[in-house]
């Protein structure tokens, strides 16, 4: 349990998305029916737009226990917990994630981490991504400091690359450090960020980097269309019989779009 509650603990506190932040909170899944059947280990995690407290979402969040005994032989330096978020923030951002939930939801394995090491190395495009990061925190939150690994998992960028930028933001008096890892962002970020000509976007329907990528899911779920109005099909056939059945017969997440947490048009 010493080794889950470090990992609470050195949680994220916040999703940064482009024209929106999310504050997370986190729980340990202890009696999760999941983790038992599949072999994981499970949390509950909470995201809460601070300015539109209606706009929240929540999702179990796995690690297969594989990866949580085994991560700290392979020698990385960037926590587990940190993996995991960037995990839940690329299916916040693709508004994918409902696959994440139930019986049968995508989890983090020992086969796929490595894709949240990070992608982006170039310093000019992961400049770029961290000024429209931080342009979205300044506007969303600007009297609060902002963490590294907020940052961290907000972005594809890897970790000694993000670094340099942080550090180059800092050179140009548009950040400060108030703490170890934790930064000061200056409102002149916002007009920095406004002067740049960059083609990367954080928003999942404007970014041409999120939209060039193929989401393959990592294990099967199901996914029905159907009518969600009671007057066009009786709604109790889904709920309490096509639902029940896929999940307990066929052991995978069932899903419909209307059960989307995130606020947005269908």
């Amino acid at each position: 349990m010493d080794e889950i509650q470090s990992m609470l603990e050195n949680a994220p506190k916040y999703l940064i998305l482009e024209g929106k932040v999310y504050q997370l909170s986190i729980s340990f899944a202890q009696n999760s029916d999941r983790a038992f059947n599949r072999g994981l280990v499970d949390f509950r995690v909470e995201g809460i737009n601070p300015l539109i407290p209606s706009d929240k979402w929540r999702t179990l969040l796995g690690v297969s226990e594989e990866l949580y005994a085994d991560y700290p032989s392979f020698g990385i330096q960037i926590p587990l917990i940190w993996l995991l978020f960037r995990f839940l923030c690329h299916h916040v951002r693709t508004n994918s994630i409902q696959v994440l939930k139930g019986s049968g939801g995508q989890v983090l394995m020992t086969e796929s981490f490595k894709a949240y090491l990070g992608s982006v190395d170039a310093d000019d495009q992961a400049d770029e991504m961290l000024w429209a990061v931080l342009s979205s925190w300044v506007r969303a939150l600007p009297e609060k400091s902002v963490e590294l690994d907020s940052l961290f998992v907000s972005t594809d960028i890897k970790l000694e690359t993000l670094t340099r930028s942080i550090n180059s933001l800092k050179f140009q008096d548009q950040i400060e450090e108030a703490s170890e890892n934790t930064y000061n962002v200056k409102p002149s970020i916002f007009s920095l960020y406004q002067t740049k000509s960059t083609s990367i976007s954080l928003d999942r329907k404007s970014n041409r980097y999120y939209q060039d990528i193929s989401i393959q899911a990592d294990e099967p779920f199901c996914f029905v269309i159907m009518p969600f109005r009671e007057n066009e099909f009786q709604q109790s056939i889904y709920f309490e019989v096509i639902k029940p059945f896929i999940e307990n017969e066929f052991r995978i997440s069932c899903y419909r779009v209307d059960e989307d947490d995130l606020p947005d048009r269908i």
